[in-house]
Order: structure tokens, then sequence, then C-alpha cells
């Protein structure tokens, strides 16, 4: 009968028979082919030396996983691998996604619970990688350690005019972005410099509705130290 003595590493095929060696390193290994009468005499048949190189986990050529809110562009991800491998994309979080083999282009869901990429990558061979699992980080409040994500993104944007009605529509003083600029104070006066409205803690709540048409002049204060001047006009 015929027995292979076995060294090294990996998994080889050889006459049809397939063994299975240690996985732990990655180098060269060698293969004895051995046959033994049932005196237990043997002979060494034939011999190899074979190399084994395990397909490695692809890796990422981004550093920064994060996305920002309100973002509606594409982010594009890409893989380094060897050559002549290809790969397969799974994405949990997205609105849309574009795939290109070595990249894909994702647009997210801000409103999604988790943001997740996955890849897995198959060389020319068919031996197939552990997959890569990334996980990407939201930060919804411009508020986490590490985010690129910053306020210089989010000015406050201040409208110059409103329309207190009872219509539904420009019915409050509402500032834009302001749910990124907590603890904001806000103080507005009339044409004479009386205060009307003061708050350490601004809402988007006050409209105008018990006071006349005319201009009135706003000072807000951030909690960053930031202090911004201007006038509304009132229009009913």
């Amino acid at each position: 009968m015929g027995t292979f003595e076995r060294f090294g590493i990996g998994f080889r095929k050889w006459d049809n028979i397939q063994i299975k060696v240690s996985d732990s390193l990655s180098a060269p290994f060698g293969l004895k082919l051995i046959a033994q009468n049932k005196f237990g005499c043997q002979s060494i048949i034939d011999s190899n030396t074979m190399l084994y190189n395990f397909l490695p986990v692809p890796t990422f050529k981004q550093v920064e996983f994060w996305i920002c809110p309100k973002e509606t562009e594409a982010k594009s991800y890409s893989v380094l691998g060897k050559k002549g491998s290809t790969f397969s994309w799974t994405v949990e979080g997205a609105e849309s996604s574009m795939k290109n083999d070595s990249s894909i282009s994702v647009v997210w869901n801000p409103i999604a619970s988790e943001f997740v990429i996955v890849v897995t990558e198959t060389d020319a061979f068919g031996c197939v990688s552990q997959s890569l699992k990334k996980e990407i980080r939201f930060d919804s409040q411009l508020n986490q350690t590490g985010s690129p994500c910053s306020r210089s993104k989010y000015p406050l944007l201040i409208p110059n005019l409103i329309s207190p009605n009872g219509d539904g529509k420009n019915e409050f003083f509402e500032i834009l972005n302001m749910e990124y600029y907590p603890k904001t104070r806000l103080s507005i006066v009339n044409r004479w410099g009386k205060e009307i409205y003061s708050t350490a803690n601004y809402n988007q709540e006050f409209s105008f509705k018990n006071y006349g048409e005319g201009i009135y002049f706003y000072m807000i204060n951030t909690d960053d130290g930031h202090q911004i001047n201007g006038y509304i006009q009132v229009v009913k």
C-alpha cells in the first residue's frame, strides 16, 4: 500500500490523496510517497518539496472610517490584495453602493442602526481569505473623539425674515444646524434696545407672535465662545 510521510504546513493533494498539516506557519514543506509491503518493508517512491502560502486577509487603503451628519455624497473604500484576485463585498446601512472589484462606493443611510463593510478576497487559484469586517462610525453630534467631522462644516444658518401669521410656514425663529450647538444662548431686542427674549439654551421655540412687525436684533453665544450678532425682519 502507499502512505504519506508529511512535514510542513497546509493542505495538499497528491495522486488524488488529500493531506492536512499544521496551518500555523507559512513556509516550504516536503512530501514523500512511501511504499510498504505486508512485511513492513518500505521504499521511498517519490518525494517533492512544495511552497504553500496562505491568502492573508485584505487590508483597507483608508485610515478614516467616519460618517458625518447630512452627508449625501458617495464615499469610496478600497483594499489591497494579491494581483489577479477578485473581491466580494457586503454592506449594511447603505442607501446605495457601487462595486468595482477591489473598491466600492457607498452612499450611507444616516438613519440606519449600523454601518458595516465586509470584503472577502479570492485569488487566481481559488483560495479564499477570511472576511475583513469594518464598522463605520457615525458622529451624529460632532462630538466623538477622533472624528474628522467638525462644526466648521455645519455653521449656524440664521434667517433674516420671519412671518408669524398663523399659516404654519416660517412661524418660528428657526436656526439651522442648532442640533450641533447645544447650550446656545440667545438674546433678542427691539429697535429701542429693549430685551424681549432671552434663554441660555435655545430650542427653536420663539415665534414673535406677540410682537409687532419691524426689525429686531439678536445676539447668539455658542458654547465654544463664538458670538454672532445680526437682525431679523418680522412680517405678518
